[in-house]
């Protein structure tokens, strides 16, 4: 019903103005495809961005726990002071997590965060705007679980770096009981490690899934836009074809002598309006002829009446 009153009033729209608008359907079209790739493409570099996030997130993590290792045995505050200056980076993106798990968050702090976690400024935006969006997608949430678990982790890890700095410093812990704690360490960055591979691994699927969901998309919107432009081109030419041929065969019944003949008119366009003067024209030839006619046949009984006069 909807699409029979549109094809009604395009067919009463000038041949300009459907031409003007197959143009800028196909505009709207393309336009849209465009938005969704630049969508799709900016997501997927956040997403990028994250998996680029975890490795300076995992190598601040490592390195502190290597120069934990290294104090344990140096005894230099400057290893401890290193150890504690890598952890600012998972400490970082820990402020911008649960600022963005907040109802209402504060977009500075979270922006913040990440910078301190050394990520890119020109990447956070994006991050921020992937957990604001997609944060219910199950590869997303997953990966941010995992993402908190990790941290619950490196929480337990501060503290024991902490307790052997304290050994250390009282001078009063033998080496075995250091070695100890340095074990308990051991032991949760193994831990550390392995959600830090789950994290990556979740957030690669997440991409994979987002990639084919993208490819489907612009899949669909290229063949919305093919099919469309071939309807449009074939609705408006079918009509302009079948209008201009009637008006032919008018003219070709005309040349034949059929003075009557009329043509149907099937729009109110620039061929519509053609068609119109074509039968005021028909009309009007009509009528000469029969004037003609009727004075022809005049004259001839007039001649024969004088004729027979004469007689």
């Amino acid at each position: 019903m909807i699409f029979a009153s549109f094809r009604n009033k395009l067919k009463n729209t000038s041949i300009s103005r459907k031409l003007y608008f197959t143009v800028g359907i196909m505009a709207v079209l393309v336009t849209l495809e465009l938005s969704t790739l630049w969508f799709a493409v900016n997501t997927l570099s956040s997403v990028r961005s994250y998996v680029e996030g975890e490795g300076l997130w995992s190598k601040a993590q490592k390195d502190a726990v290597y120069h934990l290792r290294i104090y344990a045995f140096s005894h230099d505050e400057t290893d401890y002071l290193a150890f504690r200056d890598f952890l600012k980076v998972p400490l970082g993106d820990k402020k911008a997590r649960v600022e963005l798990g907040k109802p209402n968050p504060d977009f500075a702090i979270a922006r913040e965060g990440f910078i301190e976690g050394r990520n890119h400024p020109d990447d956070v935006g994006g991050m921020i705007n992937l957990i604001r969006r997609f944060s219910n997608v199950y590869y997303i949430h997953s990966a941010f679980v995992i993402w908190g678990q990790a941290e619950q982790k490196m929480e337990q890890l501060i503290p024991l770096g902490d307790q052997l700095h304290t050994m250390i410093k009282s001078g009063s812990a033998s080496q075995k009981e250091i070695n100890t704690k340095l074990a308990e360490v051991e032991v949760i960055n193994r831990q550390l490690t392995k959600l830090e591979d789950d994290f990556s691994f979740t957030l690669g699927e997440g991409s994979r899934w987002l990639e084919n969901i993208v490819l489907r998309i612009l899949l669909a919107l290229s063949l919305t836009i093919g099919t469309t432009s071939i309807l449009i081109t074939i609705s408006v030419s079918k009509g302009i074809e079948k209008a201009i041929k009637a008006i032919i065969d008018g003219a070709a019944l005309i040349r034949r002598g059929l003075y009557g003949t009329r043509v149907q008119v099937y729009s109110s366009d620039e061929i519509g309006v053609l068609a119109t003067a074509f039968n005021e024209m028909s009309g009007t030839l009509e009528h000469n002829i029969q004037n003609l006619k009727d004075a022809e046949e005049s004259l001839k009984k007039n001649a024969t009446g004088q004729r027979l006069l004469k007689r």
